[in-house]
C-alpha cells in the first residue's frame, strides 16, 4: 500500500473517530440531562403518591366512621320501631275491646 494513501486514510479514520467520539460524548450528555429530567419527575411522582395515599387512608377512616354511624342509626331506628308496633297492637286489642273508639292502626297510616 502506498505511504500516502496510508496516510490519508489514517487521517480520515482519525477525523472520523474525532467526530464519532464527539456526537457519542454529546448524546451522554442529552441522555445524562434527560435522566436527571425524569429522575426527578419520578420523585415528584413519588412524593404525590405519598401524599394520595394518606388521602386515601382519611377518606377510608371516614367511610368506616360513617358506616358505624349507619349501624347505630338502624338499630336505633329498628328499636323504635319495635315500639311503635308494639303500641299499635295494644291499641288495636284495646279497639277491638271496646275500650276505645277506632281510630285507625298504624298499618293503615302507613299504607296512606
Amino acid at each position: 500500500m502506498d505511504e500516502d494513501l496510508k496516510s490519508y486514510l489514517d487521517q480520515q479514520f482519525s477525523s472520523m473517530k474525532q467526530g464519532f467520539d464527539g456526537q457519542m460524548q454529546q448524546l451522554r450528555q442529552e441522555m445524562n440531562q434527560r435522566f436527571d429530567v425524569v429522575e426527578g419527575d419520578v420523585r415528584q411522582a413519588h412524593v404525590l403518591i405519598e401524599g394520595l395515599q394518606g388521602q386515601i387512608r382519611l377518606v377510608a377512616d371516614g367511610i368506616a366512621n360513617c358506616n358505624e354511624q349507619l349501624q347505630r342509626h338502624r338499630e336505633e331506628v329498628s328499636g323504635k320501631l319495635g315500639l311503635c308496633e308494639d303500641l299499635d297492637l295494644r291499641v288495636r286489642r284495646l279497639e277491638a275491646a271496646g275500650d276505645l273508639p277506632p281510630t285507625g292502626s298504624l298499618r293503615r297510616s302507613r299504607a296512606r
